[in-house]
């Protein structure tokens, strides 16, 4: 299975990801400029995991999560860009287990904004940007 993992701790680097990779890229289910301002607005942004790979949207999702959970304590909000290359679809168990990911995520009060793009530009199949946000 090929996985490939970055991390960004710096705000700026992390604005800039954001406008450029995910708000400037119009998607099935949108995130914008305004997502971004909104939640930096009520908290501070903390971290940047981005996971490609061409495991299912839940696995990605899940190691990104692992790996913020071990640079930041609480997290108070997230915002979750999912990508995936055309003709690589997403299935049904995938969106299932995203709602369960994102379950696990509200029953500790974290705030959830989530968008999905078809994108040519990732490595591998599927691709999830965890942005981080906290106090």
């Amino acid at each position: 299975m090929t996985m490939k993992k970055s991390i960004l701790l710096e705000e700026r680097e992390i604005h800039d990801f954001y406008i450029h990779d995910v708000a400037e890229n119009p998607g099935i289910v949108n995130l914008d400029k305004k997502d971004y301002e909104v939640f930096s607005s009520r908290y501070r942004p903390l971290l940047l995991v981005a996971v490609d790979g061409d495991s299912t949207l839940t696995e990605l999702l899940e190691t990104a999560l692992k790996e913020a959970e071990r640079h930041v304590a609480e997290m108070a909000g997230v915002i979750v860009s999912m990508s995936y290359k055309p003709g690589c679809d997403i299935l049904m168990e995938e969106l299932s287990g995203m709602s369960d990911v994102f379950g696990k995520l509200s029953e500790n009060d974290t705030e959830i904004v989530w968008g999905m793009k078809q994108s040519t530009d990732i490595e591998n199949n599927r691709s999830v940007a965890l942005f981080v946000f906290g106090q």
